[in-house]
């Protein structure tokens, strides 16, 4: 435990006892040896033995491999400590107010030990700096967090653990800003897509009409109520052929016109969908090459293809149809309660007691639909990402004679 009261870090590996002879005569009276991380590369690149050595003063870099070399800092002038992510290897380096210097260098296969070191030099520096402050950045650059130890990344909202082929934590996604970032592939096309939401409202409502046609053709025609129907004014002072007609035309109306903009909503729906499934593709190519080689590193090939092809596909529908249809369903819900309550409140109760228990229902076969569909996509994605290892080496696979395991493998994604 160090005087500010910050807890001094565990030595990683024990420091050689000739190693530490040399190291020995450098520390001043009382300094200890607080950190040890063995590396496999030295600081200039080659293979060698190397160790990263913190005291509770100064950070020192030790080489030996034929000759020895050490670098020192003390602690109490760094400033910023990175680990910087270049795909083979890996290095440390810390930077004061002046410069930076590169005090480590190591394999992949010490990322995760090293993953640690910027936490655990935060601890001394502070110390060293009597609790002044804290240094800046103790953190990685141009890495996945999933370095550390166990390679987890957890979501600091909610405490989850982060799946590796996400960026954010799935479960503390806000959906509203979601939806709203979809929605702003549409806005170029806001008019085409004003035009479809008019024409399906529009055929909504005149796709309610025949039922209310049909009763006036009932109490009207056929078989005339006292009561009458809201046509009843209008057909009054015809004859009986005159009104039949008048109601088989204007039915006949409605069907045409109901198809017609049904049709023309269709093409517009259609080029509007390809329009934004061109826009996201675009973006979402252009995207993917901006991103680093430790996200290719990550991913199998495969799955980024299926973002590309099937998942904007998805997004295409649900902008583009989905939206719309869910909106057409909820003022077909509202139209047909009112007209209901109109003609007989009664009877538009009673048709409706089982209301909550199909909303429950439903609610509940959605959630495990949607667990389903996931499940499907995931097993897609995981095809996709065999056959595009797959077929490029399909010349290995023959050479090797492996088709069958190729096979065993595909049956097996395809069942899981």
């Amino acid at each position: 435990m160090s005087e500010t009261g910050a807890p001094a870090p565990e030595t990683s590996i024990e420091l050689p006892e000739q190693l530490r002879s040399e190291i020995s005569p450098l520390l001043h009276d009382e300094e200890q040896i607080r950190l040890v991380q063995a590396t496999d590369l030295r600081p200039d690149g080659q293979y060698g033995d190397a160790w990263l050595v913190a005291t509770d003063q100064r950070l020192l870099s030790v080489t030996r491999n034929g000759s020895a070399g050490i670098s020192e800092l003390p602690l109490s002038l760094i400033r910023t400590v990175e680990l910087i992510d270049h795909q083979g290897t890996g290095a440390l380096r810390v930077r004061t107010d002046d410069s930076g210097q590169i005090l480590a260098r190591f394999t992949r296969t010490l990322m995760p030990a090293f993953g640690e070191i910027p936490a655990q030099l935060e601890s001394l520096v502070h110390a060293a700096r009597d609790g002044e402050e804290q240094i800046e950045n103790p953190h990685v650059v141009g890495h996945d967090p999933g370095w550390s130890r166990g390679g987890n990344r957890r979501c600091d909202r909610c405490g989850r653990v982060i799946p590796r082929r996400f960026g954010v934590c799935p479960a503390c996604l806000e959906t509203r800003k979601l939806l709203f970032r979809l929605l702003n592939y549409a806005r170029p096309y806001t008019g085409l897509a004003v035009l479809s939401l008019g024409l399906m409202l529009l055929a909504t409502w005149i796709g309610l009409t025949p039922p209310l046609l049909m009763k006036s053709l009932f109490d009207d025609v056929l078989a005339p109520t006292p009561a009458g129907t809201w046509m009843t004014p209008y057909l009054e002072g015809m004859n009986r052929g005159d009104q039949l007609q008048v109601l088989v035309l204007m039915l006949f109306a409605v069907y045409v016109s109901s198809n017609l903009m049904g049709a023309v909503r269709r093409y517009v729906l259609a080029w509007l969908g390809q329009h934004v499934t061109l826009d996201l593709r675009n973006e979402v190519y252009r995207h993917l090459h901006a991103l680093s080689l430790s996200f290719y590193n990550e991913r199998e090939t495969g799955r980024v293809m299926s973002s590309i092809t099937q998942d904007v596909g998805r997004l295409q529908d649900f902008i583009s149809d989905g939206l719309q249809e869910t909106i057409r369903d909820i003022l077909t819900i509202v139209i047909i309660c009112a007209t209901l309550f109109y003609l007989n409140a009664t009877l538009a109760t009673l048709v409706l007691l089982p209301t909550p228990l199909l909303v429950f229902t439903t609610l509940r076969f959605g959630g495990k639909l949607h667990l389903v569909y996931r499940g499907l996509w995931r097993r897609w994605a995981g095809i996709s990402a065999l056959l595009a290892d797959t077929i490029p080496g399909v010349r290995v696979v023959k050479a090797f004679s492996q088709e069958q395991r190729e096979v065993g493998k595909f049956e097996t994604r395809s069942v899981d």
